[in-house]
């Protein structure tokens, strides 16, 4: 079902998200979107979390490290080989689970640092 939201964009860049869609994209303050823009045009809006930086292996966290100087750098690949990359990385060291989404967000909040 589309739903269709309106943003304002406030002072200092600010933008007010209403609570219906926090609710729908089942995220909190803190949290962040990655939005995919094509010819001046948002495409796309991905809700995504930030990870307690004592969570993260220090292979993952070299590869997110590489991925971020070669987009700096612009020499970067598209945006699947970024997470591809870090994908792989995650998997050459054992994989921890942190429960569910509340409780990472809790442990998250806890922890300093993040990824």
């Amino acid at each position: 079902m589309k739903e269709l939201f309106r943003l304002r964009i406030a002072g200092k860049r600010q933008i007010t998200v209403p609570q219906r869609l926090m609710n729908v994209l089942d995220i909190d303050e803190g949290d962040e979107l990655q939005v995919t823009v094509e010819d001046k045009r948002i495409v796309n809006a991905v809700p995504c979390r930030s990870v307690p930086a004592h969570l993260v292996s220090p292979e993952v966290a070299a590869a997110i490290e590489e991925s971020r100087r070669e987009i700096k750098a612009n020499e970067a690949g598209d945006e699947h080989e970024l997470a591809r990359r870090i994908r792989e990385a995650s998997r050459s060291t054992s994989a921890q689970t942190i429960g569910s989404p509340t409780q990472a967000r809790s442990k998250q909040k806890a922890g300093a640092g993040s990824y």
